[in-house]
Parts: C-alpha cells; structure tokens; sequence
C-alpha cells in the first residue's frame, strides 16, 4: 500500500459487542474506550468515501463504559496547511443494535482536533 490508501474494508459479525461503521474519515480518526486509544485510523490523505469497520469487541468487559470519537483534520498529511474541510460520517453498534449515526462537515479552514463525541455505552 502507497501513503493515503486504506485497507479493504473488514467484514464484522453483527454480534459483536462493540464496533464503528465508518462511511466517511476527512482526514483521522482515533476512538477511545475509557480513555485508552483503541483505534487510530491514520492520516487519510485521498479516498475519504472508502467504509471501514472497527471492531471494539476485543477486551471488552460487560458494564458502562465510555467511548469516545475525536476527528483530526490536515495533521500530517503533504497538504495539511491547504485542508480547509473536514467530515465524518459514520454509524456505532452496541449489542448488536445501532446507537448512533453521525454525518458532520464544516468549512472551517481547521488544522488539529476539530470534532468530538463522548457517550457512555453498556454491554451486556
């Protein structure tokens, strides 16, 4: 693989305890679980449209926890200083079932962390 490109997306059993469905990443995303960094997308320079599946299951104890999604924008791509936009579209499943759907841009000429969501979240 060349710098941009993503891997094929990866098939998730729909049991599983926790995961992402991303439709969208302009241009990182990292997720959180309690505070500990589960997932780190990388910078994504080209091929925004292309979905991924993250799977959380992996550690992943019954109870509440927190889970949090952070978008980054132009951070360490070639073309960072001339990113004036961003977006994330994306669905998060907990037990199987849909928690929450996400579909966010801006025109904002942002450079760093320009998006955050925190919820709390149960597994059974």
């Amino acid at each position: 693989m060349t710098f941009g490109e993503e891997a094929p997306a990866e098939k998730i059993d729909t049991s599983e305890l926790c995961y992402i469905q991303f439709y969208v990443i302009d241009n990182q995303a990292k997720i959180y679980i309690d505070g500990e960094l589960k997932h780190d997308s990388g910078p994504i320079n080209s091929n925004q449209d292309s979905e991924r599946t993250v799977s959380l299951s992996e550690g992943l104890s019954q109870g509440s926890h927190k889970l949090t999604i952070e978008l980054y924008n132009g951070e360490g791509l070639p073309t960072d200083s001339y990113d004036r936009s961003w977006k994330i579209h994306y669905e998060a499943f907990v037990n199987g079932e849909p928690i929450e759907y996400i579909n966010e841009r801006k025109e904002s000429a942002e450079i760093g962390l320009v998006w955050s969501k925190t919820r709390d979240i149960f597994i059974q």
